[in-house]
């Protein structure tokens, strides 16, 4: 939780945000919810390449199963 403000900070200054989002972090509760999203949802046969979830979609998942 230490690192918490200084990703706060680092999301709205310029140089250095989107790379704070793209790198940002994720609560326990969040990544349990993408986990258990991607164990449900497995990839499609036809797809051939790996699925990855960045930290926006794995908030999104999080919040999308909150409201369920």
């Amino acid at each position: 939780m230490a690192l918490s403000p200084l990703y706060w900070l680092a999301e709205r200054f310029g140089p250095t945000r989107q790379g704070a989002i793209r790198l940002g972090l994720v609560a326990h509760r969040q990544m349990v919810a993408a986990l258990r999203w991607a164990v449900q949802n497995p990839p499609q046969p036809a797809e051939t390449n790996p699925r990855i979830l960045d930290v926006p979609r794995i908030r999104a998942i999080a919040e999308e199963r909150a409201r369920a």
